[in-house]
Order: C-alpha cells, then sequence, then structure tokens
C-alpha cells in the first residue's frame, strides 16, 4: 500500500475517532442535564425533609443521591479527557471553541442546552448550600433537645436521691 493511501485512512480514521468524541461529549451534556434535573428534584425534597424533621425521608434522598453525583462526577471527568482528546482546554473556552465548529443549526442547539446545564447546576449548588444550612441547623437542634433531655435526666435523678 502506498504512504498517501495509508495516510488517507489514518486521516480519515483520525476524523472519525474526533467525530465519535465530540458526539459522545455532545450525548454527555443532555444526560447531564436529564440527571442534574433528577439530582435537582432530590435536593427539593431533600429541603422539604429538614424543613419537616423527617429524619428517615432524609436518609432515602441521600441515598438516593450519592450514586447519581458519582455518575455526575464521572461524566465530568470523562468530558475532561474527551475535550483534551480533541485538543481543546478543559475550561468554558473549550466548550465554546467546540460549539463554534460544529454545524449552525446543531451549534444552537447545543450552546442552549449548554447553558441550561450551567443553570440547573447553578440552582442544584444553591440548593445544596441551603440544604447545608438546614442540616447545621437541624444538627444543632438534635444536640439540643438531646442535651436538654440529659440535663432533665439529670435533674430528674438528684431530686429521687
Amino acid at each position: 500500500m502506498s504512504k498517501t493511501v495509508e495516510s488517507g485512512k489514518s486521516a480519515a480514521q483520525t476524523t472519525a475517532v474526533r467525530q465519535q468524541l465530540v458526539m459522545q461529549l455532545l450525548k454527555g451534556i443532555q444526560q447531564d442535564i436529564q440527571q442534574y434535573d433528577e439530582l435537582q428534584q432530590i435536593l427539593q425534597a431533600l429541603q422539604a425533609s429538614y424543613l419537616n424533621f423527617d429524619g428517615e425521608a432524609m436518609q432515602r434522598m441521600m441515598q438516593r443521591q450519592q450514586p447519581l453525583l458519582a455518575v455526575l462526577a464521572q461524566r465530568s471527568t470523562q468530558r475532561t479527557v474527551q475535550l483534551r482528546q480533541l485538543g481543546l482546554p478543559a475550561t468554558p473556552q473549550g466548550i465554546r471553541s467546540l460549539f463554534q465548529a460544529l454545524p449552525p443549526a446543531l451549534r444552537e442547539k447545543m450552546q442552549q442546552q449548554w447553558q441550561r446545564l450551567e443553570s440547573v447546576i447553578v440552582a442544584c449548588r444553591q440548593l445544596n448550600q441551603h440544604n447545608g444550612q438546614l442540616s447545621a441547623s437541624f444538627g444543632e437542634l438534635l444536640a439540643e433537645i438531646s442535651q436538654g433531655s440529659q440535663r432533665h435526666y439529670a435533674r430528674d435523678q438528684l431530686m429521687q436521691m
């Protein structure tokens, strides 16, 4: 086989690999949107469980949250690797460069999806921060109740003596 034919195959394979990476990246963004929407629902339910002092519901929501966070973290790492394999920085600028290389109709769709992903991530961060504050307050309340009952018990013991 001549070098020209081999280099033609190599270029075609490289292009195919790049296209596959781009499609995986785009699919991952769509999956992230769905899973961040699910995470947002879990965080809202977790918030309600804090406000209702429902420890069982808190546990259920936290158990649902953990595997979802693991998948989202894995996909984020995967996206970083894919961007680097495409020769792009794993930054917002890298994503913008990727989108600029897409055909116009697909570019617009993916920019909208990226903005949707960014907004749902911000919403989840805000909910998580608020839930952290509720969790701290909930923990303080439980500690206060626990210490109060211990003090009450100790005072009752003294009365019996």
